[in-house]
């Protein structure tokens, strides 16, 4: 078979035209490759960028929600425990020892705290030497002596003290101002 139409002249013979086949289909197979391998590194590359940058930025979010979060708690917890520090202070500078250590005064000012913060659980007037004087609430610590606890001396150096959450003698998690 001959093709003139451009001047020259082809001879096709079926070996030739099996081998044409075949380099046009590896050309092809090559052609494909190379358009994926262009276009997928490309797209992989900026899609791992993207996440690596969204992953950074929603955790630097989410860790600033967090610190925000943290802080506003602890500012209300410490207005919180400002608050009731003020409100004993203030009993303890109005009220005289002798008039504490009545139980039923002493029982009277604590259901006045109750009544206006509503948060104490037991209230007592503890001596220099570490006995309660009076108290008043659900556990059985009049014979408890405080002398050797660690908020105890704390209180007696620095006058207020806020302790951190521990048993004690009441067995359950408290803590003391």
């Amino acid at each position: 078979m001959n093709d003139t139409s451009a001047g020259r002249s082809y001879h096709y013979k079926n070996g030739n035209d099996a081998a044409r086949k075949g380099y046009y289909r590896r050309l092809f197979r090559r052609f494909i490759r190379l358009t994926l391998l262009c276009s997928l590194i490309p797209l992989l590359l900026v899609g791992w960028g993207i996440n690596v940058h969204y992953t950074r930025f929603a955790k630097d979010r989410m860790m600033l929600a967090f610190r925000s979060k943290v802080e506003n708690h602890r500012k209300i917890i410490e207005l919180f425990l400002k608050n009731r520090v003020s409100g004993l202070q203030l009993i303890a500078k109005t009220h005289t020892r002798d008039y504490l250590t009545n139980v039923s005064n002493l029982d009277y000012v604590f259901e006045m705290l109750n009544r206006e913060y509503g948060s104490i659980t037991d209230l007592g007037v503890i001596d220099q030497s570490g006995r309660h004087l009076a108290y008043i609430g659900p556990y059985d610590l009049m014979d408890k002596n405080y002398s050797k606890a660690f908020w105890f001396k704390e209180v007696m150096n620095k006058g207020v003290y806020i302790s951190d959450m521990f048993m004690g003698f009441r067995k359950v998690p408290h803590f003391i101002f």
